[in-house]
């Protein structure tokens, strides 16, 4: 501590600024009194745990006004602490859905600090935010409206068919208020209104998820998207009732700056879409088609048809066809995945007309070995490093070598999530860590293999596998031992079991779970009180942190 005491506060600011910055990237939740700073669960906030080390490091954490702008409306009291303590600063706030009216006003009062804001809509309903108006926000970059309630139907919609939910017109929160500095703008669950002033020509990140499948003036959506001409990142769910109307545009958008453009619950109309906007060469495609099966039978050609456009342009650099779980898909480049879904082949068929070296390739049950590489489908040039993901829906009889083994020349990472151990014992034991005649070829295939992950195997069942250690000694004994064994999500782990396998692989990586607190494990813990706050008493907590 005496050598930490001696550092300039220029030092201790940038390192407290660093701790800052690493345990801010949770989203912050409600806190109702100092104490809840202290908890395990409000990692967000855990920096301020550092003020209660020396009073020095106190003193100079009080100062720094950029630590106290970031937090959610909570209690009145713990409001007003962290608008006090943050000054001048911009402020980056989140009204939650059980905000509560005091609280939010004091916020609302500082509104010409305020850079970044995410609303709910009840909580816009609910708190009496007209005598506010107009607003005034010279600062104001980025703008968060959801509507949870219509998102938590969207399920409904797609799986139910349900195609309309009524109209969810956009809140008029900011309708007479001057926004010159928004760049970044989202809106979930409501119904767009394209000509309103939130969509600025100025924005370069528009995300617009809506749930009604009505044409709602899509005439006007090709106008705002025009007048964007600094737009990097586009991210729409696009359902266009009147293919008629669509089918007979002939207009064409142009967005010279777009980095990445994805699609969620792709329907013909994306198809179309894709044919009119005009895009760099550059840009990432992100096409995600509707849980269930439920895309129309003409979507798949459909989108051969943009694909081919798109290769016959020079392609983008990646397009992604996913299902679902949009979240998995925007993630690292050259990331192709299939999830438990059953994909038509013609959606397939497309994929290869524009992808680009996949250096990531997930199969997640049988059929996708069939569908990868059994259907002629062109992944692209092969690349010197894949990472292979065997899921837990592979079954006793598959046997994914024969398949893989021609198209990934050079597996580098191998990730098990085995159903049972006895899938384990097959594709991992017998055919890549042991000698034998029959695996001769599959051990050559893996014999560049570096990582290995093994994910949510019990661990004493893990052990047990019949010759796991000993395969891994005899590729160390052979000059090819495995450098990395990656143990995720495993139960019943201890230092012990874990230095029997240190002895055959040159790392191995384990995390550890920690304990939960008595909070978190108590008969009583509240989990929306959490998320959302109550109405209880607060007693003054400035002293405390």
């Amino acid at each position: 501590m005496a050598k930490v005491s001696r550092l300039s506060d220029d030092v201790l600011m940038m390192i407290f600024k660093e701790c800052f910055n690493d345990l801010t990237e949770d989203e912050p939740c409600v806190l109702h009194d100092a104490l809840a700073c202290l908890q395990d669960h409000s990692r967000p906030y855990r920096w301020i745990r550092l003020a209660h080390v020396c009073h020095h490091w106190r003193v100079i954490i009080l100062q720094m006004a950029v630590l106290w702008s970031k937090f959610v409306v909570g209690d009145l009291e713990f409001t007003r602490l962290f608008l006090t303590r943050s000054k001048t600063a911009p402020l980056s706030i989140k009204v939650p859905m059980r905000a509560q009216r005091f609280p939010t006003h004091e916020v609302f009062d500082t509104f010409t600090r305020i850079r970044s804001i995410e609303l709910d809509v009840k909580s816009i309903i609910d708190l009496d935010l007209e005598p506010l108006f107009p607003l005034q926000a010279p600062i104001l970059q980025r703008i968060v409206l959801r509507n949870h309630k219509a998102l938590q139907q969207k399920l409904e919609i797609i799986q139910l068919g349900k195609e309309n939910l009524g109209d969810r017109p956009i809140p008029e929160v900011f309708d007479h208020c001057p926004l010159p500095s928004l760049t970044n703008l989202v809106i979930e669950g409501f119904t767009p209104d394209w000509q309103n002033h939130l969509f600025a020509p100025a924005l370069t990140s528009l995300t617009v998820r809506f749930t009604s499948t009505n044409n709602y003036g899509y005439g006007s959506m090709f106008d705002a998207l025009d007048q964007m001409q600094n737009l990097r990142l586009l991210d729409l769910t696009f359902k266009c009732a009147s293919l008629g109307w669509l089918t007979r545009q002939t207009r064409r958008v142009s967005l010279p700056k777009l980095e990445d453009f994805a699609l969620h619950d792709a329907t013909e109309s994306c198809a179309y879409l894709l044919e009119r906007l005009e895009f760099p060469l550059t840009t990432t495609v992100y096409i995600y088609i509707p849980e269930g099966g439920r895309a129309s039978p003409s979507l798949p050609s459909l989108l051969a048809i943009a694909c081919s456009r798109l290769s016959a342009a020079g392609a983008p650099r990646i397009l992604t066809v996913g299902l679902w779980d949009s979240l998995h898909f925007l993630g690292p480049r050259n990331h192709f995945a299939f999830w438990d879904q059953v994909v038509d082949t013609r959606v397939i068929s497309s994929v290869q007309l524009v992808t680009k070296p996949l250096l990531h390739i997930e199969i997640r049950r049988s059929w996708d070995w069939v569908a990868l590489f059994t259907m002629g489908v062109s992944l692209g040039p092969v690349s010197d490093t894949h990472v292979l993901f065997i899921g837990s829906y592979i079954g006793y009889d598959d046997d994914p070598w024969e398949l893989v083994k021609e198209r990934m020349p050079k597996v580098h990472t191998l990730h098990f999530r085995p159903p049972d151990m006895g899938v384990l014992e097959r594709l991992l034991v017998r055919d890549i860590l042991h000698k034998s005649k029959r695996t001769n070829e599959t051990q050559q295939f893996f014999s560049g293999l570096h990582t290995l992950v093994i994910q949510e195997a019990k661990f004493r069942a893990l052990q047990s596998v019949p010759g796991l250690e000993r395969g891994l000694s005899e590729r160390k004994q052979s000059g090819r031992s495995i450098h990395t064994l990656e143990l995720l999500d495993c139960e019943y782990i201890s230092s012990y079991d874990v230095n029997s396998f240190r002895r055959h692989v040159d790392q191995v990586i384990w995390e550890k779970e920690e304990e939960p607190s008595d909070d978190e494990d108590g008969d009583n813990y509240d989990y929306a009180e959490e998320e959302y706050g109550t109405e209880s008493s607060y007693q003054s907590s400035e002293q405390e942190i």
